[in-house]
């Protein structure tokens, strides 16, 4: 994938917005919706795009992470703590959560960047 001169300033700008914090990650596998809450979330490269994000390999969902075609980023505002508690705790995360589907079926949720 190849990005317009464009595109690499606005995920340039995007990224930069983001010097330390948390995100949520999203995804969709086999139509189970999964989410994480991530710290440790990086910037890789904008040509091509590429950002990392670490999994525990002890975690009981990594299979799934592992199949998923693609990922929604979502980093949280201080505002945001209790996004942030909800997907940092196993059990049934999505209850009630507003949510939009974006690429490859993951889950985009409103009022997060």
């Amino acid at each position: 994938m190849s990005l317009s001169v464009e595109e690499q300033k606005a995920l340039r700008g995007t990224l930069g917005h983001f010097p330390t914090g948390v995100c949520l990650i999203t995804c969709a596998v086999d139509g189970e919706k999964l989410g994480m809450t991530m710290t440790s979330f990086n910037s890789l490269s904008l040509t091509p795009p590429l950002i990392l994000f670490s999994i525990d390999k002890r975690a009981r969902g990594l299979p799934q992470w592992e199949r998923a075609a693609g990922y929604a980023v979502h980093v949280l505002s201080a505002t945001q703590q209790d996004l942030s508690n909800r997907f940092a705790r196993p059990g049934d995360k999505w209850a009630g959560v507003p949510h939009d589907t974006g690429l490859h079926g993951a889950p985009i949720l409103p009022g997060v960047s």
